[in-house]
């Protein structure tokens, strides 16, 4: 099922919303995040001039083969790109049947952006956009409690399924104003979260899956009886693991995300077991991460992306981090050599 994620006018907050909505829906299983408008990568930080949807509009391949397009943010949540120049809107109907029929049961999220033709880059995808917020399953209008937004809501527009208000104290108009002007109702309001800004800010929005904001977002896509319990899921998140019990939860949880980052760059396709520190890796297998993130525990986590972006290819093809381990341990000298007779 899709959701769509638009906003009548800039400036309401989508991007974000649906960064933290994909992150919430991505807990406990797989989903997918696709970016429409082109600031989703930002926002994780996964680089820019990534190849994805506009590339693929252009060519002559059909959609199955965005599936290598997609990037792992996290091991559950992938990104697909928007990519770079131009969509090519006679495509997507194409891409929306994909994005259904491929995806039956993975949450997809969709960042639609402003719906309201514009000029720049927001004009030349506005059929894509607009096509994507009404075949959506699950159709989202995020906006602030501002006028100018709402009286832009009219008959010409589409029809949300609900309304996730981004709330601001300084303005006058509320819940009942937008149920209003929209039509439809607030299913959702997020607070102003000094946290999640400094997050956007840095590319972090995939540390704040445990804020009570996304755990509201995610039920916008995971019905509340087809998940597993959020105090379920802190519990066990924020118990040591065996294989790295020197790290709390956003340490060993940085580290991971450097991982990732450094695999995909390295080999691409790969899920790791938070649990095992175990990295399945396709055409490769299993490898274990244990030895190389007990190297890491002497790094400064500044330094965590750097180390193992040189350095994957030799801690999981070879015995590199257990003899650099080996290197680093004093040596004892053993009976035979005297010692202790």
């Amino acid at each position: 099922m899709i959701t769509a994620m638009w906003a009548l006018k800039g400036g309401q907050g989508v991007s974000t919303t649906t960064a933290l909505t994909a992150v919430g829906a991505s807990v406990d299983r797989p989903a997918l995040l696709v970016d429409l408008c082109g600031d989703q990568s930002s926002l994780f930080r996964m680089g820019h001039g990534q190849e994805g949807i506009a590339e693929w509009s252009t060519g002559r391949h059909d959609a199955r083969e965005l599936r290598h397009q997609a990037v792992h943010v996290t091991d559950t949540l992938r990104l697909l790109p928007r990519g770079r120049g131009p969509i090519d809107p006679t495509r997507a109907e194409e891409l929306l049947e994909w994005l259904i029929i491929a995806h039956p049961d993975e949450p997809v999220i969709a960042d639609a952006g402003t719906l309201e033709p514009e000029s720049g880059g927001e004009a030349r995808d506005h059929r894509l956009r607009l096509i994507a917020a009404q075949v959506a399953g699950v159709s989202i209008l995020v906006t602030k409690p501002c006028y100018l937004a709402l009286r832009r809501c009219g008959p010409n527009t589409v029809s949300p399924t609900g309304v996730v208000m981004v709330a601001d104290m300084r303005r006058a108009l509320g819940p009942v104003d937008i149920e209003q002007a929209t039509g439809a109702p607030v299913l959702v309001t997020v607070p102003y979260d000094s946290g999640i800004a400094m997050a956007a800010d840095g590319g972090a929005m995939a540390q704040e899956a445990w804020k009570e904001p996304v755990e509201q977002l995610r039920g916008l896509v995971v019905p509340a009886d087809n998940r597993i319990k959020q105090q379920t899921l802190e519990a066990t998140a924020a118990e040591p693991k065996a294989w790295c019990r020197w790290w709390d939860r956003h340490q060993r949880r940085k580290f991971l995300g450097a991982a990732s980052w450094a695999i995909e760059a390295e080999f691409g396709e790969h899920e790791i077991n938070e649990e095992t520190g175990v990295a399945w890796i396709i055409d490769i297998g299993d490898k274990d991460l244990a030895a190389t993130a007990e190297i890491c525990r002497d790094l400064k986590p500044r330094d965590w992306r750097h180390w193992l972006y040189h350095h994957v290819y030799r801690c999981l093809e070879t015995d590199y981090a257990s003899r650099t381990l080996d290197q680093k341990r004093p040596s004892t000298p053993s009976r035979a050599e005297g010692v202790g007779l």
